[in-house]
């Protein structure tokens, strides 16, 4: 069934199509940001959609540009009434959300993902989300469509535009990655894990003692000239309880009503306004692997660069649609310019972010 339904998927230009008769008598809003040094152009339908799609990407906000790297087209049925032409679907693929579990029985929600992939471009269909996202060939133009602003959910707010992102930055040799990244004026440090391993954590209480920071679950990385990594969302996000016992790591939660267990969300708040957070670019110095130890302190031990490969890679690639082999041989030679660490997460959070500056101190 589901071969079936991808290869009925519609094409790029059907997508492109459909938004531009969305697009039809109503206001069309631009908004313009940098990331890794490119400009994307968002150009909105309706007022609704603003505010979930681009509040993530404020810290990276600039001036319009006649000749954007990447222009995103949006639209939602619930403004224009109109949808992009979505075969019939088997209720199991919106109904089999899939579950892991992680550290401390940690619940992570998930969806099929349907892609069709050919020489006129991509096209991606999460159907338990209500979300198609398109991208032509050579990744200068793509589409994006939701039922409604009120039905995006909360990690499609803390990283909007995941998927587009992740397969425009592969045609221009950088890496969408599932990781964190924390630094000081010297260079960033890369957080790479399972779901549960305590990126998130590790980032925000970073953060919290006055570190820089560029994101705690998907940044972007380059490696011409030289590694670099790229904030692409200025969302932080943690499991609810752990949260609620560290009120000083998330002061202002964006969905407070949304954490009970009728929802299951985890909390989001947005940094941006930090002093000294939310920066867009620094030199990446070193690989992280954190881990909580059940210890008080939080210590270090050298790691090889196979085993920051495996913590790093396969959540990647399950994390991304799309990804092809390539991306492997990517990161692997990620892993292989930079040292890497393990870091045993202790119970006192305040002893992390001295560990990480000694770390990114000793890489220069």
């Amino acid at each position: 069934m589901a071969n079936e339904v991808m290869a009925s998927l519609p094409s790029v230009e059907t997508v492109a199509e459909v938004f531009d008769s969305a697009a039809a008598g109503h206001e069309i809003h631009d908004r313009f940001f940098r990331i890794a040094n490119a400009s994307m152009h968002l150009r909105i339908v309706g007022e609704s959609l603003i505010e979930p799609l681009t509040r993530a990407l404020a810290h990276l906000a600039t001036e319009p540009s006649d000749k954007p790297d990447l222009t995103i087209n949006c639209w939602d049925r619930a403004t224009s009434g109109i949808a992009p032409p979505l075969p019939p679907l088997d209720r199991s693929l919106t109904e089999g959300v899939a579950t892991e579990r992680g550290d401390e029985g940690l619940v992570f929600w998930g969806s099929p993902a349907l892609v069709a992939d050919s020489i006129d471009g991509w096209v991606l269909w999460r159907p338990a989300f209500g979300a198609v996202s398109a991208v032509e060939s050579g990744a200068n133009r793509a589409w994006h469509w939701v039922e409604a602003a009120d039905e995006i959910r909360y990690w499609d707010v803390a990283a909007p535009f995941k998927a587009i992102i992740h397969r425009w930055a592969r045609s221009r040799g950088r890496q969408l990655l599932h990781a964190g990244a924390v630094g000081t004026d010297e260079g960033a440090a890369l957080l790479v894990g399972s779901p549960g391993s305590g990126k998130s954590t590790t980032s925000l209480v970073c953060l919290a003692a006055g570190m820089q920071y560029l994101g705690d679950d998907y940044v972007m990385v380059s490696t011409d000239p030289e590694p670099q990594v790229h904030s692409i969302s200025c969302a932080a996000k943690l499991e609810a309880p752990q949260a609620r016992r560290n009120p000083t790591l998330m002061p202002t939660i964006w969905n407070a009503e949304h954490l009970g267990e009728k929802h299951q969300e985890k909390a989001v708040a947005f940094v941006d306004q930090t002093p000294g957070a939310a920066v867009e670019s620094l030199p990446l110095k070193m690989v992280i692997v954190p881990r909580i130890s059940g210890n008080s302190a939080t210590t270090a031990t050298t790691l090889s660069g196979g085993r920051a490969f495996l913590a790093l890679a396969p959540s990647t690639i399950i994390q991304m649609p799309g990804s092809r082999e390539h991306e492997f041989a990517a990161m692997g030679d990620l892993v292989r310019q930079l040292p890497a660490a393990a870091l045993q997460l202790g119970s006192d959070l305040w002893t992390i972010p001295p560990v990480i500056k000694n770390l990114i101190n000793q890489c220069q």
